[in-house]
């Protein structure tokens, strides 16, 4: 876990035989570990331990620097959705394409990134049929009332503005200006800002 989270930058082999080398578990000729015995070990590492290590890194922040970054007396937060192309493997391919497309397994990445202190808070990565705004709902328990979350014009939904309204937490979302006619309407007049109750 601990070679993992080094932020490999040569190839697998080289940071196998550095890593136990300065752990003093291997001379500068010896190979300790193969890195095939690494990718094969690796395959049986769970992803919630993960997630625990950054959940535990995020609590040890909070504590060690209580009084954080603030713009205008809020948390900014972003959450957005990327698309991404995954190892073409069985046991992905059974669970991102379940409809057994010939296409090579894809999977939404959803992230809630805060952007004074540059952390990732939260992230999920699921099949395609789970869309933005069901990850955006997740995102919601890892946030507080003196958050601002943004989000871009792919997530705006009536139901899920109440969402936010009903557990007190702001937002700004990008909207599209034909969203609602009060917005279309904003859109092509003249003005620069108004209220819509």
């Amino acid at each position: 876990m601990t070679l993992l989270l080094n932020q490999l930058k040569c190839s697998l082999q080289d940071e196998l035989d550095s890593f136990f080398q300065v752990l003093g578990l291997a001379e500068f000729d010896q190979r300790f570990v193969t890195a095939a015995a690494l990718s094969k070990a690796r395959k049986k590492l769970k992803a919630s331990a993960f997630i625990e290590l950054n959940n535990k890194s995020l609590d040890i922040f909070q504590k060690q620097f209580p009084g954080q970054k603030k713009w205008f007396g809020f948390r900014l937060l972003a959450v957005d959705g990327s698309k991404v192309e995954l190892p073409n493997e069985p046991d992905i391919r059974d669970h991102f394409c379940p409809k057994k497309s010939h296409d090579r397994p894809m999977g939404l990445l959803s992230t809630l990134f805060d952007l004074n202190h540059r952390l990732w808070l939260d992230a999920n990565l699921t099949p395609l049929s789970k869309g933005e705004r069901a990850h955006a709902v997740d995102h919601l328990a890892h946030t507080k009332e003196d958050d601002l979350l943004l989000y871009d014009r792919g997530y705006p939904a009536f139901w899920l503005l109440a969402l936010h309204r009903s557990m007190n937490r702001n937002f700004c979302m990008r909207l599209p200006f034909n969203f609602h006619k009060e917005t279309s309407d904003f859109f092509f007049s003249e003005e620069e800002e108004t209220t819509i109750l």
